[in-house]
């Protein structure tokens, strides 16, 4: 998906900013099942 805001510029709609806080905690929440899983496996 593009962003309609200009590169290296803030984004300005409150919508941008909670899609853009929203793919970061869905990121994040893979990472730790991703590593969740590695510690799983290792033993």
């Amino acid at each position: 998906m593009a962003s309609t805001t200009n590169q290296g510029e803030a984004p300005t709609s409150q919508a941008e900013l909670l899609y853009q806080a929203q793919l970061r905690k869905e990121r994040l929440f893979r990472t730790h099942v991703g590593a969740s899983w590695a510690v799983l496996f290792s033993f």
